[in-house]
């Protein structure tokens, strides 16, 4: 799989211009379960306070009941949990903790 995405990269760089309107097909089990490994699993959990331990578990249901609904568009990506860090001077920084898995959904429409 990852000789496809990087055709589709190299592609991009190529032709800036280039519009690519579905890379849905890549999508695959396979690539799911590729992109687990390059991950960085030692991040705090999200809202869904699920850690990557967890998750890792049940890797292969959790990887086919994504590809299905991201196969029938049911999909839908979940919330960013969201925490101030301070910051010299009193400032902070907003920062984005994703979640390792995602809310359920029931219909492609919310």
């Amino acid at each position: 799989m990852k000789t496809q995405l990087n055709r589709v990269a190299t592609k991009a760089k190529l032709d800036t211009k280039e519009v690519f309107t579905s890379l849905a097909h890549l999508l695959t089990p396979m690539f799911l379960k590729e992109t687990w490994q390059m991950m960085n699993k030692r991040g705090a959990p999200g809202i869904d306070k699920e850690t990557t331990t967890a998750f890792a578990e049940q890797l292969e249901a959790r990887v086919q009941e994504l590809y299905e609904q991201l196969k029938t568009g049911r999909y839908k990506a979940p919330p960013v949990r969201r925490v101030e860090i301070p910051k010299d001077g009193g400032k902070t920084r907003l920062l984005g903790i994703p979640t390792v898995w995602k809310m359920r959904t029931t219909s492609a429409y919310g």
